[in-house]
């Protein structure tokens, strides 16, 4: 019997050699099907004639058709030949047929040691955030002062427990609604001396008056998994990233701003403006915020707060529902923290939350959680196009390895997704974009790839910002591993050991995730997963053959070898430096003018392009409804001076096809509010490739109806060719 309570052919006699035929077998096929892999390149020559739309992929040029074609045969070929590998090992055997029993991830068994020193780290952490804030000398020793936060809340948990951390650690969970505080705009943070001293008050409170009572036991209980542990990292990084304005970036924030200014105008998406990666999280979902808190950048940055306070949540919930162990759940948090220390990033959060809701219904077997998963698949295209199929990925592979009756569960999960697609696609009808939001889903985002796309880097590159010290030799390795353990325990379906049915779905994810490698290099995408899927490897590892000390000891040390690589030390004092300060970005500066541009911080080139698009206002007398045409990647503009988008696309990029350019120029034709366009700003060019390259045929337009009228600073803004006589000429 294994831990899940499964039959184990090693147990009857002669199923020693089988069974080590069934592991090895498909490990070996899945390595054999790389490495023919590996012979791909030569046999795939690369293709003279490429014929790409203009754009970086056209300038170096990359094919990268073959560069998918031979990832995706490298999956295959391994999936494949771990496939191969499992038919092999089972040839002539009969399976002996599984028992299988349910884990309860909340049931008292699991607040083990480790679930105790959780709490404890979670406690010293929440006392930490207020200490660095109410005592600014301790930022100095932010190192040293955390070690006395943990000694002091070890301390506390073994007083409250009578010398047992364990029990005694629940209590600290008393100490979660301080949590809030962390959230608050000023800084140093309010209360802040009251609120370290409230951190211990509170758990002899909750001792004094619970210590008896089962059901005060089972609340604090809940309240440490649902609140203590997953918070403690939000409140964290609230802390260290709410302090200051936000610093704007008219190119990013435009991608939601601009989609969000047109829907508080009354126009629809992708009939009126298309929503780049998702409906939601381009501008749907900002309208709603700007409505509620208000349409200027304060608004933004409210809605972005209230909507990355579940980001941190979704982490830890991936390692918790992989393993029914919130001690996991809160050690693979630790580690994502170190590997992606920023307060939130929106995109993905539903995408983690539904492959958390794939893990939990895989290992549980339980028909809620796959509802519950189809419905959240479905809202996940809606939010991140990108991100949904990175997810969908992830609960395939739970299917495959899921207890119980796959038919059954693939029915709870249809039955969860059907219900919501058709509830959606109602909406859309009744808005009368169903047919266009068809259209630019299936046909044009995916069509963009080319105009975005930088291929995979070599192995000799240098890594960016967002993966710093891990080579890509390493990150490359980190990929191939996971699929060869797909390729090995996918065949075995149900069989796969409780381990690894709980990591396999986030290795899926990781797998299909290298797509956003090839588009953008956005390694630091694939960091989303890749720590959660370490502890879970960990795990796997130590568990698999026995929980002997060795193997704990190799686990450990090898995720404390790559937690390293992070400099956990430097995050300290850069978080602590975070809480304390309040100061802005260096060379930013909050504007009060124009009025949406209240409550964030803006660099120098955005400062002056703001004043140049003000100076062109007031020279050619702009009047309600007039606008002009933005040919330099710079969407947030329409935002800050409330102006409408003449066009249904927010960069230039998006519209380098024929007849996406020949709309753009019918656009602008029967349009006589546009009178200006901006031709060039500081960085408004996208992977150095001019925007006249991207879309000759609207920069043919433009030449040929409208005139240079303000040329300062790097910035340039034409008018239209009627208008420019008598007009105050360029200077």
């Amino acid at each position: 019997m294994d831990g899940s309570g499964a039959h184990d052919p090693r147990s009857s006699p002669g199923g020693s050699a089988s069974a080590r035929a069934a592991r090895i077998a498909p490990f070996a096929g899945s390595c054999a099907g790389l490495a023919l892999a590996a012979l791909l390149p030569w046999l795939i020559p690369p293709r003279r004639d490429l014929h790409l739309p203009p754009g970086f992929a056209a300038a170096q040029g990359l094919d990268l058709r073959r560069q998918l074609l031979l990832y995706a045969s490298i999956v295959v070929l391994t999936l494949a030949g771990g496939a191969a590998g499992a038919w092999w090992a089972r040839r002539g055997r009969a399976d002996s047929p599984r028992r299988v029993s349910v884990p309860d991830g909340l049931a008292p068994r699991h607040l083990e040691l480790g679930l105790g020193a959780a709490a404890v780290l979670a406690h010293a952490i929440l006392v930490w955030i207020f200490l660095v804030s109410g005592f600014p000398r301790l930022a100095v020793w932010s190192v040293g002062s955390l070690v006395l936060a943990a000694a002091a809340s070890a301390a506390a948990a073994a007083v409250l427990g009578r010398g047992h951390l364990t029990r005694g650690a629940a209590y600290l969970a008393a100490a979660s609604p301080i949590l809030i505080l962390a959230f608050l705009g000023q800084r140093p943070l309010p209360f802040a001396r009251w609120a370290a001293l409230a951190a211990f008050v509170l758990p002899v409170l909750a001792f004094a008056l619970g210590s008896r009572s089962e059901e005060a036991q089972r609340v604090l209980r809940r309240l440490t998994v649902g609140l203590l542990l997953p918070g403690s990292f939000t409140a964290l990084a609230a802390a260290a990233c709410l302090g200051v304005p936000p610093v704007a970036d008219l190119f990013e924030d435009g991608h939601a701003l601009l989609p969000a200014s047109e829907y508080l105008r009354g126009e629809l998406p992708y009939r009126d403006v298309v929503p780049g990666h998702g409906l939601l999280s381009d501008g749907l979902f900002d309208a709603t915020t700007l409505e509620l808190f208000g349409d200027d950048y304060r608004g933004y940055s409210r809605g972005r707060k209230l909507l990355g306070a579940l980001f941190w949540p979704c982490v830890f919930a991936l390692g918790f529902a992989a393993t029914g162990s919130p001690a996991t759940g809160f050690w693979a948090l630790a580690l994502s923290f170190l590997c992606f220390p920023q307060y939130a990033f929106p995109r993905p959060i539903v995408s983690l939350a539904t492959v958390a809701l794939a893990t939990l219904a895989s290992r549980t077997g339980k028909r809620w959680p796959w509802i519950l998963c189809g419905a959240a698949l479905v809202v996940a295209a809606l939010v991140s196009v990108d991100f949904a199929v990175y997810a969908a990925a992830a609960v395939a592979a739970a299917l495959v390895v899921a207890r119980g009756d796959r038919r059954s569960h693939l029915i709870s999960l249809l039955s969860g997704a059907l219900p919501a697609a058709v509830i959606i696609a109602v909406s859309l009808a009744a808005f009368g974009i169903l047919d266009d939001f068809a259209r630019t889903t299936i046909l044009l985002l995916p069509a963009l790839f080319p105009a975005y796309a930088l291929g995979f880097p070599t192995l000799s590159a240098s890594p960016m910002a967002e993966v710093p010290s891990i080579p890509f030799p390493v990150l490359y390795g980190v990929v191939l591993l996971a699929l060869v353990l797909l390729a090995a325990e996918l065949p075995r379906g149900e069989r796969v050991r409780e381990p690894a049915r709980g990591v396999l779905p986030v290795l899926a994810w990781i797998v299909l995730a290298m797509l956003s490698v090839v588009e953008r290099w956005h390694f630091g995408y694939l960091f989303l997963a890749v720590p959660t899927a370490l502890i879970l490897l960990a795990r796997w590892f130590r568990v698999s053959g026995g929980a002997g000390p060795p193997r704990a000891l190799v686990a450990g040390v090898a995720l404390a070898a790559f937690a390293s690589l992070h400099n956990p030390i430097e995050l300290v004092r850069a978080v602590a430096n975070g809480i304390q300060k309040a100061s802005f970005f260096p060379d930013t500066l909050p504007l009060e003018q124009p009025r949406r541009a209240r409550g964030a911080t803006f660099r120098r080139w955005d400062q002056t392009l703001l004043l140049e698009t003000s100076e062109l206002m007031r020279r050619a007398g702009f009047e309600d409804g007039d606008t002009w045409l933005d040919f330099a990647n710079e969407p947030g503009l329409y935002f800050l001076f409330e102006r409408p988008c003449p066009i249904r696309y927010y960069e230039v990029p998006f519209y380098e096809s024929e007849a996406a350019q020949d709309e753009v120029i019918e656009a602008i034709s029967r349009e006589p509010h546009v009178r200006a366009a901006l031709i060039a700003a500081p960085y408004g060019e996208i992977d150095g490739i001019p925007n006249a390259t991207r879309a000759p045929r609207v920069w043919a337009y433009l030449r040929a109806h409208f005139r240079p009228f303000l040329r300062e600073n790097g910035i340039e803004f034409w008018i239209r060719a009627t208008e420019a006589r008598g007009a105050r000429p360029a200077v």
